[in-house]
């Protein structure tokens, strides 16, 4: 049989006697909101009927068990709202309540270190590949370069067996296809600068 706390089992019978009397406080202070009015009522009959002293001294009996009744109620409820204070700051600073609040802490700043994580991973693939494609590029630019001289040479030698029009025109394509990056264009010009030397 699991054992309670002897901290809880304290407080709980501490709580439970001093809560336990707060219904008969409000008992007490209605009676004697209850004997004021009636006391209240008598000076009044008392007034009435011509009696000396007596109606004053009623009045005033009357507005002090008036008083004393009103006074206990809102002692009664002050003692309340203290109490209930007193437990949510205590509820608050108890240890299941920290280790919650630290518990959340630590989920939502895990979370953050994931988003974290997520975007430099992102931000990372991100950087690598625009590095790989401007090696990519450069690399391109330098073997069209070594092809586009390459095709220039080719074109200077075959110049005696072509046209004149002709060999301006694939130097034209030349300078043209070049400056496109266009790979595909320049080894097909190459083929036909190539085929003139083809019996």
């Amino acid at each position: 049989m699991a054992t309670r706390n002897p901290t809880v089992l304290l407080y709980s019978e501490t709580y439970n006697r001093q809560s336990a009397p707060a219904p008969l406080i409000i008992r007490i202070a209605l009676y004697l909101l209850a004997i004021a009015v009636v006391v209240l009522v008598s000076a009044d009959i008392m007034l009435e009927l011509s009696m000396p002293m007596l109606p004053e001294l009623t009045t005033d009996a009357g507005l002090a068990l008036l008083l004393i009744g009103f006074a206990l109620l809102l002692a009664y409820g002050l003692a309340v709202l203290g109490k209930q204070s007193v437990a949510a700051v205590a509820d608050y600073c108890s240890r299941p309540q920290r280790l919650q609040r630290k518990a959340l802490f630590i989920a939502a700043r895990q979370q953050r270190l994931k988003r974290l994580l997520h975007f430099k991973t992102d931000y990372l693939a991100y950087v690598h590949e625009q590095r790989r494609k401007r090696l990519l590029d450069a690399n391109n630019r330098k073997h069209i370069k070594a092809l586009a001289k390459a095709i220039g040479k080719q074109l200077r030698m075959a110049r005696k067996h072509l046209a004149r029009p002709t060999y301006r025109q694939w130097q034209q394509q030349l300078r043209h296809y070049q400056h496109q990056q266009d790979a595909d264009a320049l080894l097909r010009l190459q083929q036909h600068i190539e085929a003139l030397d083809q019996p």
